[in-house]
């Protein structure tokens, strides 16, 4: 096979290698006939490869050797022993497993929603991704939530100073809450955006989560179980409250925000924002001195917060309305897309 297409492969699969050795096989890349497969306890990659005619699992150190590599053509020949790689004029001897001795067990195809991969779908995950948690010792907010118990299918996700609502078009049949980990969606997200893919099935039960897209690329995910789960509609409902009103984002309010952050950002420094009149003022004080700009906002209540200047301008990469409240931030793009992040000391 061509190495540089066998190297991408492998890199597009990696990302289901298991960092640990607790299950020495899911270190390894899985080839099978036909196929590439890597997969861990939380995700499983599989892609369409005609590499080998033979059944092992080797070791994921292979994608570094033939990234160090600058020969056209890549060779495996299996042994009793081992599985001997050949690109180029180097030889890679290296032990590997059987079949027999693979753990993983694909998902069964009995599924409680199915629905299509599109951009919209692909931009919701990575929406949602920049306000799902990353901490190991909150595990049940490590992913993005389908909620199929709404009119449609909305995706949730929370970090527990912000959250995200994602509104998918299109009615459904479906009942239930799922929630996927980030691994699952970066992995997607990256396969999609490597290949030039937007076409496909994800299918989803209480136990996975599958993406089957039509270049021949899967991506399977556990669902994560939390047995208190969030009401992320009753936190936006009651952080909101009653009066949900936006305007339009200011001209100038994404420089005034880049100003602020020069002298924020170091320190995770406050930046003070509040509206009087027409008139929205930022003021960001640090010992390297001071930044003030004043920007004209019409319709917008006097109000006053102290926000991070750099989530503002994250939520403001996707969003054009924003409302101050002096709790909350929250920001809108049409009836798609609603962020909501806490004040400092809230």
């Amino acid at each position: 096979m061509k190495r540089v297409e066998l190297v991408k492969l492998l890199e597009l699969v990696s990302p289901a290698l298991s960092s640990t050795n607790l299950v020495p096989v899911w270190t390894c890349f899985m080839f099978r006939p036909g196929t590439i497969e890597a997969c861990n306890d939380v995700i499983s990659i599989t892609a369409k490869a005609n590499v080998t005619a033979a059944t092992f699992a080797i070791s994921g150190v292979v994608l570094a050797m033939l990234q160090n590599s600058h020969a056209e053509e890549t060779t495996f020949d299996v042994t009793p022993d081992s599985v001997v790689i050949k690109t180029g004029k180097s030889v890679f001897r290296t032990p590997y497993f059987k079949e027999s001795e693979f753990v993983f067990e694909h998902p069964k195809e009995k599924w409680a929603a199915v629905m299509p991969i599109d951009k919209t779908l692909l931009l919701g995950l990575e929406i949602c991704l920049t306000t799902a948690s990353t901490d190991q010792s909150k595990p049940a907010f490590m992913g993005v939530c389908f909620n199929f118990n709404t009119p449609k299918v909305t995706l949730f996700s929370t970090d527990s100073d912000a959250i995200t609502k994602y509104t998918l078009s299109g009615k459904h049949t479906a009942k239930g809450v799922y929630t996927v980990p980030n691994a699952f969606c970066d992995a997607l997200l990256k396969i999609c955006k490597e290949t030039e893919t937007t076409d496909g099935t994800i299918s989803i039960n209480e136990d996975w989560i599958k993406a089957k897209l039509n270049n021949g690329y899967t991506v399977c995910g556990r669902i994560i179980i939390n047995e208190n789960p969030v009401d992320h509609q009753a936190v936006l409902t009651e952080r909101l409250g009653s009066t949900q009103y936006f305007v339009d984002v200011p001209k100038g309010l994404d420089a005034a925000l880049a100003r602020a952050r020069v002298l924020a950002d170091p320190e995770s420094a406050k930046t003070l924002v509040s509206v009087e009149g027409e008139k929205l003022k930022l003021v960001t004080e640090t010992h390297m001195g001071i930044v003030r700009d004043e920007l004209k906002l019409k319709g917008h209540s006097d109000v006053e917060a102290i926000v991070h200047a750099s989530l503002v301008a994250r939520s403001l990469t996707f969003c054009d309305q924003l409302t101050i409240l002096e709790g909350v931030t929250a920001y809108r793009a049409g009836n798609t897309v609603l962020q909501l992040v806490a004040n400092i000391g809230e």
